[in-house]
């Protein structure tokens, strides 16, 4: 069709082919809603991870907590080993029967197998103590300030509120030190997948609007070829969509060949003329061979011989006919779970054995 080789059609389909691209990219952009990769939530725990594996790291044997804060204190400890391989147990008694409460600490906690970079609140209800046995990497997060904000919320009374808001505080303390630690990692992960899957879509439109025009620019040319081939000055100068075929270029240099030439002619139909075709038909007068007029004499030459008193001997004769014929395809710690309370320096409080502190309701 001659609109696809007018200059403005081109124009108009280019215009219309880089809307299209935006609107595509436009429409696989996140939700205004949703977070962006550099301010992800920091505090909400994600409640799709299972946490059903993590109510070992829980003994109540004072029954002081319901079923609904075993269940949030899970999910807090399913959420920290996923960002920080870390998890802090808890464990209540009635009456610590030998020892005291410290020493129920450390025993619950090599008994649950924690590690390292984990920690335990052990709670003794008939006299109010407590006491938190951390870890030797663990420690490494409880500063002062921490320390003090953890000792304010465990002298109130020793119920399943004060529990609750022992493992939020931490839950504060584990994000200024790290952040969301692995999650913030995969967070990333994720937003530069969605990323680069944005700029190849962007890219493959882009290569597709340029295969277009390209193919436009092809069509208008060889019918400006076809027109002014062999033209020394044409009154009409090529202008094409994409610069890079303008005249001084390869490709323009490369396809300024003579246009394609017509068919040959084809070959008359059979019996229009020729030695031996219909047309010799009918009596031969008229015609001609060897030159002269049908009919007359042939030019031809003989002679004979004859026996006998006639001087004519050594005759000679015969005919001569000559022929004829014409013709181209960081976690936290980073430590395993092992040998919990080997070291119990590093921690904060007045107790004989380090590394843990503890109170007095």
């Amino acid at each position: 069709m001659k609109v696809f080789q007018k200059t403005w059609f081109a124009w108009l389909l280019t215009a219309l082919m880089i809307g299209a691209a935006l609107c595509i990219g436009m429409s696989k952009r996140p939700a205004s809603s949703a977070p962006a990769p550099d301010t992800p939530p920091v505090s909400g725990l994600d409640t799709g991870l299972s946490a059903q594996s993590y109510n070992k790291y829980i003994l109540d044997a004072a029954d002081v907590l319901s079923a609904q804060t075993e269940r949030q204190i899970a999910l807090y400890n399913a959420n920290w080993d996923y960002r920080y391989n870390s998890v802090v147990a808890v464990a209540t008694v009635r009456n610590v029967s030998s020892g005291t409460v410290e020493d129920f600490a450390w025993d619950q906690g090599i008994d649950m197998g924690l590690g390292e970079g984990d920690a335990i609140l052990a709670i003794e209800t008939q006299n109010g103590d407590w006491f938190v046995a951390p870890g030797d990497d663990f420690s490494t997060i409880l500063t002062n300030r921490a320390v003090s904000e953890l000792q304010d919320i465990l002298s109130g009374d020793l119920d399943e509120s004060t529990v609750l808001a022992f493992y939020e505080a931490l839950n504060g303390i584990y994000i200024d030190n790290f952040g969301l630690g692995n999650a913030q990692t995969s967070h990333n992960e994720i937003q530069t997948a969605a990323s680069v899957g944005r700029i190849l879509g962007f890219l493959f439109w882009i290569v597709i609007l340029i295969w277009i025009l390209s193919v436009i620019d092809s069509s208008r040319y060889n019918t400006y070829r076809r027109r002014y081939y062999g033209v020394p000055n044409p009154p009409v100068i090529f202008r094409p969509i994409l610069f890079w075929h303008g005249p001084h270029s390869n490709w323009y240099r490369r396809n300024w060949r003579p246009p394609t030439p017509p068919p040959p002619p084809p070959p008359p139909p059979n019996g229009s003329g020729g030695f031996g075709g219909s047309g010799n038909r009918g009596p031969r007068g008229g015609g001609t061979f060897g030159g002269r007029p049908s009919g007359g004499s042939r030019g031809g030459f003989g002679g004979s011989f004859r026996s006998g008193s006639s001087s004519r001997g050594g005759g000679f004769g015969g005919s001569s006919r000559g022929s004829f014929g014409g013709s181209r395809s960081g976690g936290f710690g980073g430590s395993s779970r092992g040998s919990f309370g080997g070291s119990r320096s590093g921690g904060f409080g007045g107790s004989s054995r380090g590394g843990g502190f503890g109170g007095r309701r």
